[in-house]
């Protein structure tokens, strides 16, 4: 039996990186430009693979197979958020990382 997969501390925390990054400079995010943001010693595999299962969880998408990820703007909305988009960005007026 599979076990179903939890958006954790670290997952939210991720996400909220690659988020502020790509709307930053609309360029998709990787993994040692996430490690160098995390407080604590991380490596890069350690989130290549928390990456992974955030796009695998449909909030996050990566353009190529080798380049960072990006942002899903498929994520259901409206959900409360917990930071909020800014104007301009394609969740104007509607935060789908809420977490």
């Amino acid at each position: 039996m599979e076990k179903a997969m939890e958006l954790t501390d670290r997952k939210k925390q991720i996400l909220k990186i690659v988020v502020e990054s790509y709307i930053n400079t609309a360029e998709p995010v990787g993994s040692k430009a996430i490690v160098e943001q995390m407080p604590g010693k991380i490596s890069s595999a350690t989130i290549r693979n928390e990456l992974a299962d955030l796009v695998e969880l449909g909030y996050l998408e990566q353009p190529h197979t080798s380049a960072g990820r990006v942002p899903s703007a498929a994520v259901p909305c409206p959900l409360p958020p917990v930071f909020p988009a800014p104007a301009g960005t394609p969740w104007d007026g509607c935060c789908p990382y809420s977490l």
